[in-house]
């Protein structure tokens, strides 16, 4: 009879770890060992956290060999900016070979360009932070350099775009709003384009954690032998870890929290920053300027570029997948880290932007829908990739020339 009970024990824990292992992974199947515990459980913050302090001290080394285009000084009324003509250099995500950054006389990356448009000229403004500087690409590599030698070579001679790169890293938008009113409208722009989020959705640090019923356990006074025997035993078996769920919820507590917290964190997230959307809809709208809003891909990665194989994992991996990943690791109780709780909150910001954009009858790309089979492009958290810029440009390129090309476009593209 003991024998008995036995193998149907072990029959419902293997069963058990099967059918969780769908729903979150097959690194369940090794709940309770070593290496389970190193990816979710007791030891997952700690690793995370290794992980990161060794990217910490990689990055500030570079900073102090290098002045990176990641750093900017120069303050402003509400914002930062490059200081004019600085000398900037960064490094290949897979090569580490340094390159330099070209930062012009009004503190913005890429080439001179004036104040005064040129007759006949349709000039582009690309709002942004630093996925629109081109952290990881050179100069000629980034978006907007390719989207003005796009449009100029397929709308032909007859007329001469020019797209400006008016972003700068760290930006949230009420800096680039900020930003846009102080310098951008005296440029006069025809275009305006706005490619950004992840940096507004960054609520908490990377390596603060939420939710989670370790900390709950070791709250308790683990000198009861019971109470020690119990978290034993529940850390080895997912059929005993059901079991307490059912008898006591915690993981469901411990998910209700974070959501709680989540929800009220990504819904002021969101007001604030479709109301910047907003002002800066309405001012194109006044004057004219034909204003493109695209959703922002992205990842709940490290800030600190990617190594390739990391990257290759995101292939066919879609944002939603991510976005569910993180969910379910809520909803059984796990601790998520900054970076997981952030791209939520990203996420959130994201679907505001798609429902107010269609709202308003706005030119809209969903670049989260066009690069999501492709997310191995994504070079860290957010920055794209050179192949990535290149499918941007494009996108933005055939939405402007829909309306703003005046002759027979050029094959090739």
């Amino acid at each position: 009879m003991v024998w008995l009970s036995l193998v149907v024990l072990v029959s419902v824990e293997i069963l058990l770890r099967v059918y969780y292992s769908t729903q979150i992974g097959s690194r369940v199947l090794l709940y309770g060992l070593p290496s389970y515990r190193n990816e979710l459980g007791d030891r997952r913050a700690e690793q995370l956290i290794e992980v990161y302090d060794r990217e910490t001290e990689d990055w500030n080394k570079d900073e102090q060999t290098l002045n990176t285009v990641y750093t900017h000084e120069n303050e402003q009324g509400g914002y930062l900016k490059f200081f004019p003509n600085e000398k900037k250099f960064h490094k290949d995500v897979d090569t580490g070979e340094v390159f330099p950054v070209t930062i012009n006389s009004h503190g913005f990356r890429g080439k001179e360009f004036s104040v005064k448009k040129y007759p006949g000229t349709i000039r582009v403004l690309a709002l942004g932070a630093s996925s629109t500087v081109g952290l990881w690409s050179r100069d000629h590599q980034t978006y907007p350099v390719q989207l003005e030698n796009m449009l100029n070579e397929r709308c032909g001679s007859d007329q001469n775009f020019e797209v400006i790169n008016f972003a700068i890293p760290h930006a949230i938008s009420d800096q680039i709003l900020a930003m846009f009113i102080a310098e951008g409208l005296a440029l006069d722009p025809d275009i305006v384009t706005f490619y950004e989020g992840r940096n507004d959705s960054f609520k908490i640090h990377p390596m603060e954690f939420r939710g989670g019923r370790s900390g709950e356990w070791e709250q308790e006074d683990k000198t009861g032998s019971l109470t020690y025997l119990k978290n034993s035993v529940i850390n080895a078996s997912l059929l005993a870890r059901l079991v307490d769920e059912i008898t006591t919820n915690s993981s469901r507590v411990s998910a209700d929290r974070t959501l709680g917290v989540l929800d009220a964190v990504a819904s002021r997230t969101s007001r604030e920053f479709i109301n910047d959307l907003e002002r800066i809809r309405k001012i194109a709208e006044s004057k004219g300027i034909m204003f493109i809003v695209i959703s922002q891909q992205a990842n709940s990665k490290s800030w600190y570029g990617l190594p390739r194989e990391e990257r290759l994992k995101l292939k066919g991996f879609t944002y939603q997948d991510e976005v569910d990943e993180i969910y379910s690791l809520i909803n059984v109780g796990e601790s998520i880290s900054g970076y997981e709780f952030n791209f939520l909150v990203h996420d959130r910001l994201m679907k505001s932007q798609r429902k107010w954009a269609k709202e308003n009858q706005l030119n809209y790309i969903d670049f989260i829908e066009i690069l999501d089979q492709d997310r191995h492009q994504l070079v860290s958290w957010v920055h794209l990739s050179p192949q990535a810029n290149t499918t941007l440009a494009k996108e933005l390129a055939d939405r402007i020339i829909e309306t703003e090309c005046q002759v027979s476009v050029v094959s090739g593209y």
